[in-house]
């Protein structure tokens, strides 16, 4: 898979929560977060994704923060990025696949 694609579904996963360029490099384990940021301003120029100064809904810090806008007809499970971020820590690694997120234990 790669980046660009990992980047939009692991921010897509996070909806509605919003993520900071560095915590979605150290997700994905990304060499740098400019590899990350450069990704998501691109995906902020789209309909489908917002780029904005927030807070990261995995790491609390107020920064430049990329959400995946809520897909038109379809459903989402309300809390699913704030349930996940809930579940991790900055220390747990994680595993990136076709099927979604999860943190390695």
């Amino acid at each position: 898979m790669i980046v660009a694609q990992m980047i939009n579904d692991f921010v897509t996963l996070l909806h509605p929560g919003a993520v900071c360029d560095r915590c979605i490099a150290e997700a994905l384990r990304l060499s740098s977060h400019a590899h990350a940021a450069q990704t998501t301003e691109a995906l902020g120029t789209t309909s489908d994704f917002a780029r904005y100064r927030g807070r990261c809904v995995i790491c609390d810090s107020e920064r430049t923060v990329t959400i995946a806008r809520e897909p038109k007809g379809q459903m989402r499970p309300a809390n699913i990025g704030a349930a996940l971020a809930g579940q991790l820590s900055r220390e747990e690694p994680l595993l990136v696949n076709e099927v979604g997120v999860q943190a390695l234990r």
